[in-house]
């Protein structure tokens, strides 16, 4: 131990540590009187909290008639005890009524022992973490309860070494947070320009025609549920509607997922060409998400995705499909829900702008010179990121180990 440290259990060092209330059992989410936001492990921002329009909302004089502790203070340091397990944010400034969820741990340090900053440079760092994933029970999503998260140790220099260090941290932290932004902005400038490119593309032009994706279709229909614990290392290749979301681009040759055919009670099928709907989604925005399959294999279709079968240029019609009009039409009518769902009838209605097959197969050559310019950047955006991360935590095992 460092000269002058002292090591002392997390409850010995704190004044107060409370958790908030769980909507299913006392109170109502987004209700029309909601008037404070319910702040949980996705608005913690390391040092600060950060809602927005995804954020949920409560009526907080329901939630301080039930519980007063769920209100956050000035000051307060936050953990996320449940979940995503280490997330941190510091109270430095908000509304009263501003509510945290249950397993959102608010802790107050003591100010005669305990620099705040501090506190959150230790409980981030993988020392900490290691100790509280240790202590951590349950199956799925783990947690650690308050009553093992007092009793973890932390050390405790004197509080003008503890600002030294807040200050010494706080200045390197900013110029590698600097190093990511500056990565995040090249790629946002790509996406933007992609976005900027593909919308020029296909405006109508001259000789195009206006088709509904009724007009264009030769057949459409919904894929057979494939559930998780149905997924194999082998057998027929299959895509599950998440992975819509997750895995695939606007393009795409294989499958990352398998499955048995016996499995599927009444199986579906896709093959080059087709394109692939996610007709149930997590906003409005995303719904009905689409991309081309390009492979030669034939394919499982899963549950809550719709087939289209067509005689177009399949990536022309997976681009089209992306364009922010394409999207706005998606969307009507949906009601921006936890989940939104489409339908067949909705997707036949959306109308595109379409060309001869050879300005189709122009634009595609076009657009997927610029889309690999910006995968390119997506992976060394995402290298930049972990390097960042990982330096953190090195300077952290330096100061605290």
């Amino acid at each position: 131990m460092k000269e002058d440290w002292t090591y002392k259990k997390l409850g010995e060092v704190i004044a107060h540590l409370r958790t908030g209330l769980n909507p299913r059992t006392h109170f109502k989410l987004n209700t029309p009187d909601a008037d404070g936001y319910y702040i949980t492990v996705r608005e913690l921002k390391g040092f600060s909290i950060e809602p927005d329009e995804k954020t949920d909302k409560v009526n907080s004089a329901a939630i301080k008639r039930i519980n007063e502790r769920s209100n956050l203070k000035i000051g307060d340091v936050l953990f996320s005890g449940t979940g995503t397990i280490g997330k941190t944010a510091l109270v430095s400034e908000l509304p009263e009524n501003w509510n945290i969820k249950e397993g959102v741990y608010a802790m107050t340090p003591k100010q005669s022992e305990l620099d705040s900053k501090y506190l959150i440079y230790y409980i981030g760092s993988e020392l900490f973490l290691r100790l509280v994933n240790d202590k951590a029970a349950g199956t799925g999503v783990r947690s650690i309860p308050m009553k093992e998260l007092v009793k973890l140790p932390i050390s405790i220099p004197p509080l003008s070494e503890q600002q030294r260090i807040v200050s010494r941290l706080d200045s390197a932290f900013a110029h590698i947070d600097e190093l990511k932004a500056n990565a995040e902005k090249q790629l946002s400038e790509a996406r933007a320009l992609l976005q900027k490119t593909l919308t020029k593309a296909m405006e109508p032009k001259e000789g195009w025609e206006e088709k509904t994706l009724g007009e264009l279709a030769t057949d459409m229909y919904r894929g057979s549920g494939i559930k998780r614990d149905q997924v194999t290392s082998e057998g027929i290749p299959c895509v599950r509607y998440g992975e819509i979301y997750t895995t695939y681009n606007i393009g795409f040759e294989e499958c990352v997922s398998h499955t048995k055919e016996t499995y599927i009670s009444s199986p579906k099928y896709f093959e080059h060409g087709d394109l692939l709907f996610a007709i149930t989604g997590e906003s409005v925005e995303d719904i009905g998400k689409t991309i081309a399959y390009l492979g030669h294999k034939k394919c499982l279709l899963g549950g809550d995705i719709i087939c289209m079968k067509h005689q177009q240029n399949p990536k022309f019609m997976a681009y089209a499909l992306s364009t922010p009009d394409a999207i706005r039409q998606k969307g009507i009518g949906k009601t921006k829900l936890k989940v939104v769902h489409t339908n067949a009838p909705a997707l036949k209605a959306i109308s595109i702008p379409l060309p001869t097959l050879s300005e189709q197969q122009r634009i595609v050559s076009r657009l997927d010179s610029l889309s690999a310019h910006v995968r390119e950047l997506e992976e060394v955006t995402q290298k930049t990121i972990a390097e960042c991360d990982t330096l953190k935590q090195a300077l952290l095992r330096k100061v605290f180990e």
